[in-house]
Order: C-alpha cells, then structure tokens, then sequence
C-alpha cells in the first residue's frame, strides 16, 4: 500500500491498534485497500471493535454455531460466534436474507451491513 493511499495513515493506526492485519502477511505485509471485505473478515473487525484488539474469542461448541454454513473448525467460526453472542449481527443484512440460519461468510459485506454491525459494536 503507497503511504501516498488517502486511507493510509488511518489503516496504519488501526493495524498499529492490532485491529486489522490486511490480506496477506507473508512474504510482504499487504492491507489491499481496494478490495473488498468478506462477511467473515468483517465479523472479526466487529468484534474486536465491541471488546478490545487482543480479544480472542474462544472456540465455539457445536451449539454455538448458530449458521448452517459456519463450520466449527474454520478460521472464523469463532468470530462469527462471538459477533453473533453479542449481538453484533441480528438483523444486519438486507431484508430478502434476514433471518434465515445463514451467515454467507465468503460473500462481500455491503457498506449498510458493515454499519450496522459497526453501530451495535460501539453502541
């Protein structure tokens, strides 16, 4: 990322916070500030956002996976259970996919999606 990115110097507070870590960290550190977001990257910025940038969550047991495509053993999983815990996606998705036991965590999080897990994060 160019220290010339208009976003640089607020990405470089955030991943100095330990709140983000970018889209690859070897063999070069890279935040790729024109990419998109997955709804699974987005769960862990939510959350630690809601505790602090070390939290970690713990594993979830079988039934703390409240989302028929939220496998226990993924990288996510426990970030998507500790969003879902805290309340952090209840009704943060368009209304067609509202309520229905998905979480689409490999789909691109919308802008108004990403609010309102933002919203109830620091509410």
């Amino acid at each position: 990322m160019p220290l010339s990115h208009w976003a640089y110097a607020d990405i470089e507070k955030l991943y100095q916070g330990g709140y983000v870590v970018g889209c690859q960290a070897t063999p070069q550190r890279k935040y790729c500030p024109e990419g998109t977001l997955s709804r699974a990257e987005a769960a862990v910025f939510v959350v630690r956002g809601h505790h602090t940038a070390s939290f970690l969550p713990p594993e979830p047991n079988p039934s703390d996976l409240h989302f028929a495509d939220v496998a226990r053993g993924t990288w996510y999983a426990k970030w998507v259970a500790a969003a879902y815990e805290a309340g952090l996606t209840r009704d943060c998705e368009d209304p067609p996919n509202r309520g229905d036991d998905r979480f689409r965590p490999g789909e691109a999080i919308t802008r108004a999606e990403a609010a309102c897990m933002m919203a109830r994060a620091k509410d």
